[in-house]
């Protein structure tokens, strides 16, 4: 039985018409092949069985396929993983169905990609940080003298240490937005993921801007060199920014519906 999963949908225009398979595996290794819908092509890939619980290798193969259609310069509408069709045919019906907001949402991301940008804090700093804090120096004073009060001092410290992060995290937020807001035509916050994450930002760019850009968050950088350590990834599909409630027929899967 096929299950076709499907990555993207992209603008043919730059795209060789005679080239229905992909250069890039798919989930799995599969092949990917474009799928001619009406004014678009879709890529897909049959995998036989559904995937219920993706790994991270799935979820990055997936997103390779989107970013293949940024490479060769074409307009990529990146689909959310697990949308699955048993047929070509009922993919390109799937498209027909919602072709008009298809078309209107690749209008939109036209001559744009993603960028991701996030931003640690370094230990050194936090630890210079509290050590400058009178709150801080009691503590560790407290400490020397009465052993017993070890615990509470490094309570104390734990506590002192989230208003300092949480601090930088405000500070931080609002530089990157003061610097960055005029260059961008998006921005969304990300889930910040693990304790020194302060910031997790996913941009949508003009692609005349990304220099701009890359030059905006190098500049941050050098002036909190030491203290933050800022990664800048562009350009990605613009995953963060495809925002479409499919109408799906009764025989198309979409995961999390």
């Amino acid at each position: 039985m096929s299950n076709w999963h499907v990555y993207a949908a992209a603008d043919p225009d730059a795209l060789n018409p005679r080239n229905l398979a992909l250069p890039v595996p798919g989930i799995r290794g599969t092949a990917v092949h474009l799928v001619k819908c009406g004014p678009l092509v879709v890529a897909a890939s049959d995998l036989a069985e559904q995937v219920e619980r993706p790994t991270p290798e799935e979820l990055a193969a997936h997103a390779e396929v989107a970013r293949w259609f940024l490479d060769q310069g074409a307009t990529v509408l990146p689909f959310r993983f697990g949308v699955t069709a048993p047929s070509q045919q009922a993919i390109r019906r799937l498209v027909e169905l919602n072709e008009r907001a298809l078309v209107r949402q690749l209008d939109y991301l036209r001559g744009r990609v993603e960028a991701s940008l996030v931003a640690f804090w370094e230990r050194e700093a936090l630890r210079q940080a509290l050590l400058r804090t009178p709150a801080v120096r009691r503590c560790v004073a407290a400490a020397r003298v009465s052993p017993g009060s070890e615990y509470a001092a490094r309570v104390e410290l734990g506590s002192l240490a989230e208003r300092v992060v949480q601090t930088w995290r405000e500070q931080c937020e609002l530089l990157a937005r003061r610097s960055l807001m005029s260059h961008v035509v998006e921005l969304q916050e990300g889930r910040l993921i693990g304790v020194r994450m302060l910031i997790n930002l996913a941009l949508l760019v003009p692609e005349t801007e990304q220099e701009t850009i890359r030059a905006i968050v190098a500049r941050l950088q050098e002036s909190l060199r030491g203290r933050l350590r800022f990664r800048l990834t562009m350009p990605l599909p613009a995953f963060s920014f495809a925002n479409i409630a499919l109408r799906v027929p009764s025989d198309i899967e979409v995961a999390g519906r």
